[in-house]
């Protein structure tokens, strides 16, 4: 405050607040960038990308439909910390390559070799199917598996196809046998594909064979004494 004869001036003070201010606004920026960032990491670290080749079996949660599970694929997905898990299940293709001896129908034996792939199917009833059989089962444990299925579904067919049918029309055996391979994998979630039967021809009873070696030396051996005598 100032006089100056008739006129009285007033100052105003500076305002302390105003710096208080300034400091609150800029620890609620920093506050704010530092959450953020912590809930970038922690979204990060939770989201998950389903690859082409594989599912994912999330469980735990009230979000896990009527089987207890929900099964993932094609996009990505977050897991909530503690209240959801997963497991991968596989979608690759197993090779499985197999050789029998085969009854026909007419009674003979055919000797087959059999290749194909087996996969988890893609429908929703497949994958859930799978998920509860054969999560956690490796390539090897789903080759055998398909190798007892698809060698019962072959002896059984086989004594509907004589040895020709089998021998000369290959393709007819082959989409026979993987018609029913695949519905008796279903109830583990899993489908043949590509099936082919890439040689078909007489068993090779090496046993038996030997056998005749055996018995032509012993004759030529009985032949060669009989001459040594005379």
């Amino acid at each position: 405050e100032r006089s100056n004869g008739d006129r009285t001036f007033i100052y105003p003070r500076p305002a302390s607040g105003g710096v208080v201010d300034l400091l609150e606004v800029g620890v609620a920026v920093v506050l704010f960038f530092v959450g953020l960032s912590v809930a970038l990491l922690v979204y990060a670290r939770w989201y998950v990308k389903v690859p082409p080749n594989q599912a994912f079996v999330v469980y735990g949660g009230k979000r896990t439909g009527s089987h207890g599970f929900r099964v993932i694929t094609g996009h990505g997905i977050f897991v909530r910390p503690i209240l959801d898990s997963y497991k991968v299940l596989s979608l690759a293709p197993v090779q499985v390559v197999v050789e029998w001896d085969l009854l026909t129908k007419d009674g003979r034996e055919v000797r087959v070799e059999v290749l194909c792939n087996v996969a988890v199917g893609r429908t929703p009833e497949l994958l859930d199917r799978a998920a509860q059989h054969v999560l956690e089962k490796d390539a090897e444990a789903v080759r055998l598996l398909a190798r007892n299925v698809l060698e019962g579904q072959a002896r059984t067919l086989a004594v509907g196809f004589t040895f020709n049918q089998i021998k000369f029309d290959r393709e007819a055996f082959a989409a026979a046998l993987q018609e029913k391979a695949s519905a008796a994998l279903a109830s583990q979630g899993l489908g043949v594909r590509d099936l082919q039967v890439n040689e078909v021809g007489e068993p090779f009873h090496r046993e038996e064979i030997l056998d005749r070696i055996r018995s032509l030396t012993e004759r030529v051996d009985a032949l060669e004494k009989g001459v040594r005598k005379k």
